[in-house]
């Protein structure tokens, strides 16, 4: 169940950071702010409307119900965030000019660079 979740934690909180980082939407401050402050809710605030979803969605006793309220956390986002400053714009906006798409960019070049925060992260989430 932990290593689901960590999986599950690394690839959405890398997508949702690369998507903040690297492409521009309307309201993406404000959005990033609604994640960021999500910090300071405690669990057990969202604990009975996460079980009331799970249980809506037919979801309980199942592997998925228990990982999915854990998949969209914003200490991810953050942190991958952080690693993704150390990367250059102007590298990722000549391969843009280049009409390098969008996911190879990602898959190419921004994964292998922050290789290391990537593990140092999912050790984090696993523990």
């Amino acid at each position: 169940m932990a290593t689901l979740v960590t999986l599950g934690k690394i690839i959405t909180g890398l997508l949702s950071a690369y998507a903040f980082k690297y492409f521009s939407f309307s309201g993406k401050k404000w959005l990033y702010l609604i994640f960021v402050s999500t910090i300071f809710v405690p669990f057990t605030v969202v604990m009975i409307p996460n079980y009331l979803v799970i249980s809506k969605m037919n979801l309980l006793n199942t592997a998925f119900g228990v990982a999915l309220p854990q998949l969209a956390d914003a200490t991810g986002i953050m942190l991958f965030l952080n690693a993704m400053d150390k990367i250059p714009i102007s590298l990722t906006e000549a391969l843009k000019v280049d009409h390098i798409p969008a996911y190879k960019i990602l898959k190419d070049i921004v994964i292998p660079i922050i290789r290391p925060s990537i593990i140092s992260i999912g050790a984090i989430f696993f523990y």
